[in-house]
């Protein structure tokens, strides 16, 4: 550096300021003088500092707006696989209210979004299935996801056959603050495999 950058251009004397960032060092504002050997005064020395603070303040600005513009893009993405997922996602609080569903849970139901929101889990099934709910519920209040088979009910009254994988979510002090549903709607393979086994049983009977 001496003899690359220091002596062609006569640099005799340098100050250099840290510039902090996040609580570490980012970078460094360098200050150059060209000509005799000085020593830099206390008022430089405090105008370097407040310039290398000026730095830090736009630096932590600039990655507060880079990380904003990354989180807001993210947010974008999810809600894109959110709204596009071939399965429904449902989610509920701790009073079993729905604080969430996906266009693919709605129409799985034959509901629309809004409808839904705000609406009990148990609004969307018959009185056997309350009664699963309610126990699968209190798993999930003590912190166990399962996998369960379940038939909801759906605005015209016809069954839906889905495979549910529930998992509950908690808050910071770890208490249990509700739920999150993946829901697989199989009610067209049941139905498949309903005709089949009638088929069959109809052709064994024939023989």
């Amino acid at each position: 550096m001496l003899e690359g950058y220091l002596v062609p251009l006569r640099i005799t004397s340098i100050m250099d300021t840290p510039i902090h960032v996040g609580g570490i060092v980012d970078g460094v504002l360098c200050h150059e003088h060209v000509g005799p050997p000085r020593t830099w005064t206390t008022d430089e020395k405090t105008f370097a500092i407040a310039i290398a603070s000026q730095a830090a303040l736009d630096l932590e600005g600039f990655e507060r707006r880079r990380a904003e513009t990354a989180l807001r893009a993210s947010e974008v993405r999810y809600r894109q696989i959110v709204e596009t997922a071939q399965e429904g996602i449902w989610t509920i609080d701790t009073h079993n209210k729905t604080t969430f569903a996906n266009p693919k849970m709605a129409a799985m139901l034959g509901y629309s979004v809004e409808e839904m929101i705000g609406a009990e889990l148990f609004a969307f099934m018959d009185d056997g299935g309350r009664v699963l709910a309610a126990r699968s519920l209190e798993r999930h209040a003590s912190g166990t996801g399962e996998e369960l088979e379940f038939t909801f009910r759906r605005k015209d009254g016809t069954p839906a056959s889905t495979i549910v994988n529930w998992t509950p979510f908690t808050d910071e002090l770890g208490r249990y603050a509700g739920a999150l549903a993946m829901i697989s709607d199989v009610s067209i393979r049941k139905q498949k495999d309903e005709e089949m086994r009638l088929q069959a049983a109809a052709l064994h009977a024939n023989q």
